[in-house]
């Protein structure tokens, strides 16, 4: 790992003006360039590792971004979590609210995906 996209992964920023490789292109907190499973793993694990829990938090957390990310790509294309915008979070928490609704979700599913996605924003400072 370069020392930029170490520093990203450890702290969460990057500061605008560092050069990191065409392959990460400064996305995904520096994780990765696609937000598939792997950037979503290593994404859980840091923000699991920062908040003090294991393996299970980390889990909920794999599982929460996953249904956010799939959110978010079908319904805004987007591909880059630091481009989510408080709308677009409004937008997946009246999804969650639908499908709880609609009986496609269990209330404890839905709010731990609310809970596991305010958690990754928290660690890495989202302020859209």
């Amino acid at each position: 790992m370069g020392s930029t996209r170490q520093q990203s992964f450890q702290t969460g920023k990057v500061a605008r003006g560092d050069t990191m490789s065409s392959e990460v292109q400064m996305r995904n907190y520096g994780v990765g360039k696609n937000l598939d499973n792997l950037v979503i793993r290593k994404i859980a694990e840091h923000v699991s590792k920062e908040r003090g829990n294991g393996t299970a938090s980390e889990n909920k957390i794999v599982s929460a971004l996953q249904d956010f990310s799939g959110f978010m790509r079908s319904e805004y294309q987007i591909r880059d979590l630091e481009k989510v915008t408080q709308e677009h979070y409004a937008a997946y928490a009246d999804n969650l609210r639908m499908e709880l609704e609609n009986g496609e979700k269990e209330s404890s599913t839905t709010s731990s995906y609310i809970s596991a996605i305010n958690s990754v924003f928290e660690v890495y400072g989202n302020d859209n």
